[in-house]
């Protein structure tokens, strides 16, 4: 709390002094502005607007003027208070998923409603803290079996309109009964084909485990705060606060699916792309404005708060107009112009190489792969170049790279490592430290996301 409000009075006190310089006025001696206890409400209720939900009840709970001044229920001041607390923290909104997912309404206040959930959710991670912690290659593992556990390639569009959301969750892995949850075994009889035994999956992935939010096509649910809920082995709910929920959430699009490559999704939309450059109707795409420099990524020393790389701000996406690996031919042609931007320049890349009359040489051929691929070492895009490598599913018709779909791999290690990052810095929240990477290095997700080569996976990552 002290911290938050440090970074609060270095900013007051910054603006408080553009202002005195353009009226022509010196600062005040005062260097800092002391803690604002005694504003007006509407004021003070504006500071705490910018203070994480945490920290306000810390200021709160630790001040009697202000715990007399905002728990005493019935007051406009603490009216306004927990309403705006209770909506940033437990949001009451759709997912996109099928049907509501928002935290139930308990009939009292706005004060015990917030109490209620907060001290449910703390309990929670209590008991997450003394489960064994997770490590590094279990979310590693977790990212490859969840890209395959359904068939997204058909489900997400080729845009970037679903949101994955990671947690940790006590009952992954387990069966409910009307009773509660208890372990599936071996020998159990199969509900789904991703279905593993609870054993087994929690040696392989821990209490790892994800909310899909599906394509958001319901006006006002493609961004901002969403509620996801855990469950404990007595099956009650207990809900993620939403800013905890933002930490882990990513979008992703049907490129995430682990065999994507054998559906052609790009197929259509590359060849709109081509003919549309070709014929000067398509201007040439911007380069990333931040481009990942993936030395600067430090696996051994993660942020305990957020996540590892950077990620642009998710803005509304068009409710309608999604396309889909199913849809017909020209469907997929016509939605070319709203796929994500990165796969627009790889586009560019593998268009401007086979246009470039250098009969795929081998310098050519590695200068492509590192640019797709820029987690890669020299060593492994080496391997990758020889053409031994160069077979099924990206040769064809005989010529090397001539297909979309070694886009589709980029854009599948872009979404993995978006994948392993948000669900790494929701983990070391809630752990309170950082997660175990030994045997994680930055080109990791890339390696697992070219598994679709006939070159073992392993014999890359070990380069």
């Amino acid at each position: 709390m002290v911290h938050h409000f440090q970074a609060l009075q270095r900013s007051t006190t910054g603006s408080w002094g553009r202002i005195l310089a353009r009226a022509g006025s010196k600062a005040p001696p005062m260097t800092r502005l002391p803690i604002p206890l005694m504003l007006p409400c509407e004021i003070l209720l504006g500071i705490l607007e910018m203070l994480p939900p945490e920290a306000v009840v810390s200021l709160v709970c630790c001040c009697w003027y202000m715990h007399g001044l905002y728990c005493e229920e019935g007051t406009f001041a603490a009216d306004q208070l927990w309403s705006h607390l209770l909506k940033r923290t437990f949001p009451a909104r759709l997912t996109g998923a099928p049907g509501p997912n928002a935290p139930p309404r308990l009939r009292r206040s706005n004060y015990l409603t917030l109490s209620a959930l907060s001290s449910d959710w703390v309990q929670y991670v209590r008991e997450l803290r003394t489960a064994p912690k997770l490590t590094g290659v279990q979310i590693a593992k977790f990212v490859r079996w969840a890209a395959s556990a359904h068939s997204w390639y058909k489900h997400l569009p080729l845009q970037g309109a679903a949101v994955f959301s990671f947690v940790l969750d006590l009952t992954v892995g387990m069966k409910r009964t009307p009773d509660g949850f208890v372990e599936q075994h071996e020998g159990d009889a199969r509900t789904h084909y991703s279905w593993l035994p609870t054993r087994a999956y929690r040696e392989a992935f821990g209490l790892l485990t994800y909310r899909d939010a599906l394509p958001a096509f319901q006006p006002g649910c493609a961004s901002g705060p969403r509620s996801v809920s855990v469950q404990t082995t007595d099956a009650r709910r207990v809900w993620v606060p939403s800013h905890l929920v933002e930490v882990g959430s990513c979008r992703i699009t049907a490129a995430c699916h682990g065999r994507a490559e054998a559906y052609q999704i790009y197929h259509h939309a590359y060849d709109a792309y081509c003919q549309a450059r070709l014929a000067g109707t398509l201007s040439k795409p911007a380069p990333p404005l931040t481009p990942i420099d993936p030395s600067a990524v430090d696996v051994a020393q993660p942020s305990p708060f957020s996540p590892r790389e950077a990620t642009p701000p998710e803005a509304d996406l068009p409710a309608t107009r999604h396309a889909y690996s199913y849809l017909n031919k020209q469907a997929q042609r016509d939605a070319v112009v709203s796929l994500p931007a990165e796969v627009l320049v790889d586009f560019e890349l593998l268009h401007e190489f086979e246009l470039s009359g250098q009969d795929h040489t081998a310098e050519a051929q590695c200068a492509l792969i590192q640019k797709l691929f820029p987690r890669l070492s020299a060593k492994q895009v080496a391997k990758l170049q020889d053409r031994r490598v160069w077979g099924s599913p990206w040769q064809p018709g005989g010529a090397y790279l001539g297909a979309p779909d070694v886009v589709v791999t980029a854009e599948k290690a872009r979404e993995w490592q978006r994948m392993f990052d948000h669900a790494a810095a929701f983990c070391e929240v809630v752990y309170g430290e950082p997660i175990n990477m030994d045997d994680v290095r930055p080109s990791t997700m890339t390696c697992l996301a070219l598994e679709t080569l006939p070159l073992p996976v392993y014999d890359i990552m070990a380069m």
